[in-house]
């Protein structure tokens, strides 16, 4: 009887110390996994103090220029030295921005806030415009020069593209969390994609080829 339990209590043993075992392997594996993540310059922005002196138009301004009756949501973001009421009218949908110099609204904005983004978490948070070669512009045309800031960009890598992501992918698993986002890859030898959400600022994922 005392042969059986001993036998008994070693077959247990070897059961509870499989998992055991491979929760073991599984934390030497993280440091490993670590040093093949892509390399960007950070994974957070430090907040920009809002110059108020520039939002010479209300957002009440703005909504009634470009005949938006009701939002979900609002916030002021910053593009280079120009500033915007991001508008999400529908959730789940791109964001409107609309300038809070002219109440003009920024086409295609919502991707071009993506890229902007994108390429601060890539490659490091500017502080000044000077890092930016763009044409000369004036406030009186804020939605031109906050699109030359970005897609005239020539410090670093250039965009292949961008795209609005509502749903998880084979690439952009469901342990991120975070949705909608946007995709925007670089031209880059090892491809890399930049994971980033619009209406938080946050960096979501990275990935290269």
């Amino acid at each position: 009887m005392l042969k059986n339990i001993y036998k008994w209590h070693r077959y247990t043993s070897l059961i509870i110390a499989l998992p055991v075992i491979l929760w073991a392997i599984s934390g030497f594996m993280h440091p490993i996994m670590t040093s093949f993540r892509p390399a960007i310059a950070t994974q957070f922005l430090m907040p920009r103090p809002i110059d108020t002196s520039k939002l010479t138009v209300t957002l009440q301004q703005a909504l009634r220029q470009n005949k938006i009756d009701t939002l979900q949501q609002f916030r002021i973001v910053c593009i280079d030295t120009h500033y915007f009421y991001q508008v999400v009218v529908n959730a789940g949908k791109p964001a409107l921005y609309l300038s809070a110099t002219t109440g003009e609204h920024l086409h295609n904005g919502d991707a071009l806030y993506a890229q902007y983004l994108a390429k601060q978490f890539l490659q490091g948070q500017r502080t000044t415009k000077n890092d930016v070669v763009q044409p000369t512009t004036t406030d009186a045309n804020c939605c031109d020069a906050a699109t030359a800031c970005i897609l005239y960009d020539t410090v670093g890598a250039s965009v292949a593209s961008v795209d609005y992501t509502t749903t998880y992918t084979n690439e952009y698993k469901i342990i991120n969390r975070l949705l909608p986002v946007y995709k925007v890859a670089f031209k880059r030898n090892d491809g890399i994609r930049v994971y980033v959400q619009t209406h938080t600022d946050k960096f979501a994922y990275a990935v290269d080829d």
